[in-house]
């Protein structure tokens, strides 16, 4: 099994949102959220179950950097070749796409307890004037689905990834 495999294996649904609507929170940013808390994907903290061994970063789980780049590239193209969501890239140059794309990998790993710090701008200025709709956002969880059925990800970061995503979702559709 290749790194990428592994990584989807245990890897999480952040993309999506990260992505497709990019410009997530800054570490240190408000989400906007009921209790003004950070969202987190990765609960590094986390005890097993009868067990005082912390539990792996979501980062970890999910494989590093190089497997969260490729689910977030897979997902970007998915996204971008949609005939609805096309849209949000139908303008942008090569280089603007390829910009957008790191800082999805910048929020995700930075959220799921890796190495980066996400310095790009919070949910709500990213996404205010997109337009992004409630059809948008379930054609979005569909792509993301399936780039994380692709990648072979395990259901536990699935249901991670989802509920994250899920939980930045009053954030981008308006």
């Amino acid at each position: 099994m290749n790194s990428n495999q592994k990584f989807w294996q245990k890897s999480y649904p952040y993309l999506f949102a990260a992505l497709v609507f990019s410009g997530s929170l800054p570490a240190h940013a408000d989400t906007n959220n009921a209790d003004g808390c950070i969202l987190r994907m990765a609960m590094n903290d986390t005890v097993n179950a009868g067990n005082t061994k912390k539990q792996e970063s979501l980062y970890v789980r999910l494989g590093g950097y190089d497997a969260i780049a490729a689910v977030v590239d897979d997902l970007v193209q998915r996204l971008a070749a949609d005939p609805k969501l096309g849209r949000f890239w139908a303008h942008r140059g090569a280089d603007g796409i390829r910009r957008e794309k790191q800082l999805v990998v910048d929020f995700i790993v930075d959220r799921a307890g890796g190495p980066l710090f996400y310095s790009g701008r919070d949910m709500v200025t990213s996404h205010k004037g997109m337009r992004i709709s409630d059809e948008d956002w379930k054609l979005f969880m569909t792509y993301l689905h399936a780039t994380l059925e692709k990648f072979k990800v395990a259901e536990q970061e699935k249901s991670d990834v989802t509920g994250f995503m899920e939980s930045l979702k009053a954030t981008m559709v308006e």
